[in-house]
C-alpha cells in the first residue's frame, strides 16, 4: 500500500470524529465510540496489529 494510502487511512479516525461532530452534530458521547471502532479496524485488518 502506498504511503499516501496509509496516511489518509491514520487519518481517518480524526476526519470520522470532525463528520460526526460538525457534519452530522452527534455529541462526543456518541461518536467518539464509533472513532474508536474505526481506529480498532484499522489497526486489525490495515496494519495486522493481532499476530499469531
Amino acid at each position: 500500500m502506498s504511503t499516501g494510502m496509509l496516511g489518509f487511512l491514520s487519518l481517518s479516525p480524526i476526519l470520522a470524529v470532525g463528520i460526526f461532530l460538525v457534519g452530522l452534530g452527534w455529541t462526543a458521547s456518541k461518536a467518539m465510540p464509533l472513532s474508536y471502532l474505526v481506529a480498532a479496524g484499522l489497526a486489525l485488518f490495515v496494519w495486522n496489529v493481532l499476530h499469531k
